[in-house]
């Protein structure tokens, strides 16, 4: 009979243990969600911000196509990239340096015309790629 009180007394217990610990977890759980969505918000809004500004500086720094003779674009290649145009058009296209030329193409056609300058702007600066340039100079003479 010792067994069977065990076992009895047992499934009694289990659910005010259940509903105990559940009290004292439930109030941590609350307070981790808040402080993760808080946190992601801050990141969010940091990011965003950021980008901004990066993208503001940059099209500061660089001449639209349209302001520049036609054929200027190879003529402005350094060969050498700053670290803020890396950083840049990485923001604007997730691993930029790892894509052909058509793919960069396909993607700068989604872009906003501040974007397209980050991208401009970094080609000029390193590998120069003609089709590229090519199809920001086309987008940007349509007004897209």
């Amino acid at each position: 009979y010792g067994l069977a009180g065990l076992v009895s007394n047992v499934t009694d217990a289990v659910p005010h243990l259940v509903e105990d610990g559940r009290r004292k977890v439930e109030p941590q759980l609350r307070q981790a969600r808040f402080l993760g969505e808080l946190a992601v918000s801050y990141s969010k809004a940091e990011v965003t911000r950021r980008t901004k500004a990066t993208l503001s500086n940059l099209s500061k720094s660089t001449p639209a196509a349209a302001e520049r003779p036609q054929g200027a674009a190879s003529s402005q290649r350094t060969g050498n990239p700053t670290e803020e145009q890396a950083e840049a058009v990485a923001l604007v296209i997730e691993g930029y340096d790892t894509l052909t030329a058509a793919d960069v193409v396909r993607l700068v056609e989604t872009l906003t015309p501040a974007e397209r300058a980050v991208v401009e702007a970094y080609e000029l600066a390193g590998r120069g790629r003609r089709t590229i340039l090519s199809r920001i100079a086309q987008l940007q003479a349509s007004g897209e």
